[in-house]
C-alpha cells in the first residue's frame, strides 16, 4: 500500500412655496351718536360686479424719486460648459444589495475620482487620459475634453473573477456560528473582512444538525438528537441504527455551489481510513472525528458532483457508501469507488442519493467540517479537451518537451493497478492496463502526442522536474471518467526508488495519428508547480 505523501454600498430638495392672500374690506361710515349707516350709491358710477371686487385698488406707492446708490454687479459671466452627463452610479448613494440580504452594494466607481463632466484635475492636459477603478477592482479610462471636461469612461476591465469579490464599501450581515451573526465589509481589495460572529447561542448547537449518542448496547445503533433551527439541542430519540447527519441537495445548474457546514461530536471518533482503495483498510491506533452527509439529487438526470473540504485547519478523509444509513464498523471498509482527501467527486443517479463518510485525518481534529459541492455536469458526460498538443520527433534520438503547469481546478482520481503499492516504500515499475483501482484526487493535464509521418513512431516518457511526483497512463483519446480504467501498454507511477518521476517506454504513435498521454500530479502542501513531460523518438 502507498503511503500518501500529503495527507493526515440627488437627495431631493422639494421647494416650499407660501401662499399669500388680499384681504379687502368694506368701508362703513359711522354715525355722530355711534350708530352706523350704509353709505348713499353715486348712480353715475357702475354697479360693482365680483370681478372688480376682486381688482386690487391698494393705492400705488409714492415715487420719492430717491436715487438708486447700489454698486453695479461686475461679476464675469459664467461660460463654464454645464453637467449634461446623465447620472453616473459610481457617485450615487449605496444602494441595498438584494443578493446579500441587506445592507450596502458598494461603489462600482472610486468616488473619489471625477465623473464624466467634471472638471479634469490639476496637472491633466487636455486629451490627457484619466483613470479610475470600476467594478471588481478593474479599471477604465476618460480623456480631459474640450473645456477641460471629463469625457465618457470606457469599458471596465481586468475585474477580478475570483469567487467572493465584491465591490468596495459592499457591507452585509450573515449568519455564523451557533445561530450568531457578523457583518462583513468589502475593502479596497475587493475582498469581504469578516468582523467577529456576536449573538451565538450560549451552549448551543448547529442548527439542523445531528447528533448520535454511542449509548445503546447493540454497538451499530445509537441514539439520536437533533439541534433545532435555533440553536438548541432536542431529547435524545429511541435506540436504532445511526442515519445521516446532514443532507445536501446540490446544484442543478453545471458549474453551480453549494455549501453546508457538517457538525461532528467532538466525543465520537471512528478508526481513521488508512487506504485510497475500496476495500479499505482502518487504522488500529488512531481515530478522529467525522461525519455522514446524505447528498441528494432532486432532479431528473444524473448529476456528477465534487465534494471540497473548505477547511484550513484540518484536512478530511472521502469515502462513498450505498444506501441511507451509516455503515456497521465492518461495513466501512467495503466503500464504493475509491477514498480520497479534501476533495471528491461522484456520480449520483437521477432523483438519489450517496451517503458520503467525511473524516478528519488526526486525532487531535475537532472543528466541524465546511463542505462546498460544485456540480461538474448534469446528464451524458463529454469528454474534456486535452490541455497540451505535441508533435512528435519524426527523428530517431530526437525529443521534444512540453511544460505542464498544474491547478487545483482540474483534478482527477490518480489511477493505480492492482498490487501496484504492494510494498511499502517501493512505488517503481510499470503496471499492466486495464487499471482496476482509483486513488486519491490530485491534479492532472493530458497532452496528445501526434504523429505528422506515415510511419508509426515508438517513443519514451518521462516526467522532470524539481520534487516531481506523477503518474503516466496513455490512451487513444481522451476518457471519459467511467474509462479511465482502460488504459493501453502500462501504467506508471516512478521510474526508481531515487526520485518520484513517472516514464513509460516503447509508447507506439501510429503513422499520422495520435494517442493521449494522462500525466497526473501528486501534490504535497497544496503545491502546484511546473513541470515537463519529455518525449523521446527511439526509431
Amino acid at each position: 500500500m502507498r503511503i500518501s505523501r500529503g495527507v493526515v454600498g440627488f437627495a431631493s430638495v422639494v421647494g416650499s412655496l407660501s401662499l399669500f392672500a388680499a384681504c379687502s374690506d368694506t368701508p362703513v361710515t359711522v354715525d355722530d351718536d355711534g350708530g352706523s349707516t350704509t353709505p348713499v350709491v353715486d348712480s353715475a358710477v357702475p354697479p360693482v360686479t365680483p370681478r372688480d371686487a376682486a381688482r386690487d385698488t391698494a393705492t400705488p406707492p409714492v415715487d420719492a424719486k430717491v436715487p438708486d446708490t447700489a454698486v453695479p454687479d461686475t461679476a464675469v459671466p459664467d461660460t463654464s460648459v454645464p453637467d449634461t452627463s446623465t447620472t453616473d452610479s459610481g457617485d450615487a448613494a449605496t444602494t441595498t444589495d438584494a443578493n446579500d440580504g441587506g445592507g450596502t452594494a458598494g461603489e462600482p466607481f472610486d468616488p473619489a475620482k471625477p465623473k464624466p463632466g467634471d472638471p479634469c484635475p490639476p496637472g491633466v492636459n487636455l486629451n490627457d487620459t484619466i483613470a479610475r477603478r470600476c467594478g471588481l477592482c478593474g479599471t477604465q479610462s476618460a480623456l480631459c475634453e474640450a473645456g477641460r471636461v471629463v469625457g465618457a469612461y470606457g469599458a471596465c476591465t481586468g475585474e477580478k473573477t475570483t469567487a467572493g469579490a465584491c465591490l468596495p464599501g459592499a457591507r452585509n450581515s450573515q449568519a455564523c456560528g451557533l445561530c450568531g451573526t457578523q457583518t462583513r465589509v468589502c475593502d479596497a481589495t475587493c475582498t469581504y473582512v469578516e468582523n467577529a460572529c456576536m449573538g451565538e447561542v450560549a451552549g448551543g448547537c448547529v442548527a439542523n444538525s445531528v447528533k448520535y449518542l454511542a449509548t445503546c448496547a447493540n454497538p451499530d445503533e445509537f441514539r439520536k438528537q437533533t439541534c433545532s433551527a435555533a440553536c438548541t439541542l432536542g431529547a435524545a430519540e429511541p435506540c436504532a441504527p445511526r442515519g445521516a447527519d446532514a443532507t445536501l441537495v446540490v446544484s442543478q445548474t453545471a458549474g453551480g455551489v453549494v455549501t453546508q457546514t457538517l457538525a461532528v461530536d467532538p466525543a465520537a471518533k471512528l478508526p481513521v481510513l488508512t487506504s485510497t482503495y475500496c476495500n479499505t483498510t482502518v487504522s488500529a491506533t488512531t481515530q478522529a472525528v467525522y461525519s455522514y452527509v446524505l447528498v441528494r439529487n432532486t432532479g431528473a438526470m444524473p448529476v456528477n458532483v465534487t465534494l471540497f473540504n473548505k477547511s484550513a485547519a484540518q484536512a478530511a478523509i472521502f469515502a462513498a457508501y450505498p444506501g441511507t444509513t451509516v455503515p456497521s464498523a465492518a461495513g466501512r471498509l467495503a466503500c464504493q469507488d475509491h477514498v480520497a482527501v479534501d476533495r471528491f467527486t461522484v456520480t449520483i443517479p437521477a432523483n438519489g442519493s450517496q451517503l458520503v463518510y467525511v473524516g478528519a485525518g488526526a486525532a487531535a481534529a475537532t472543528g466541524n467540517f465546511p463542505i462546498e459541492a460544485k456540480t461538474n455536469f448534469i446528464g451524458a458526460e463529454t469528454a474534456v479537451a486535452v490541455d497540451h498538443t505535441v508533435t512528435i520527433s519524426p527523428t530517431n534520438g530526437g525529443i521534444v518537451t512540453q511544460a505542464l503547469t498544474f491547478a487545483e481546478t482540474k483534478f482527477l482520481p490518480i489511477s493505480g493497478a492492482p498490487g501496484a503499492f504492494a510494498t511499502p516504500a517501493v512505488y517503481t515499475g510499470a503496471n499492466a492496463c486495464p487499471v482496476t483501482k482509483f486513488g486519491d484526487e490530485y491534479p492532472y493535464r493530458y497532452v496528445r502526442l501526434t504523429n505528422g509521418g506515415a510511419t508509426a513512431r515508438t517513443v519514451n516518457l518521462i516526467t522532470t522536474g524539481l520534487n516531481d511526483d506523477s503518474y503516466l497512463a496513455v490512451y487513444p483519446n481522451v476518457p471519459l471518467s467511467t474509462a479511465r480504467a482502460a488504459c493501453t501498454g502500462s501504467y506508471n507511477d516512478d521510474c526508481s526508488t531515487t526520485d518520484y518521476n513517472a516514464c513509460l517506454t516503447g509508447v507506439t504513435v501510429p503513422g499520422n495519428g495520435s494517442v493521449v498521454v494522462y500525466v497526473g500530479h501528486y501534490t504535497d502542501g497544496g503545491l502546484y508547480p511546473t513541470n515537463s513531460l519529455r518525449v523521446t523518438t527511439t526509431n
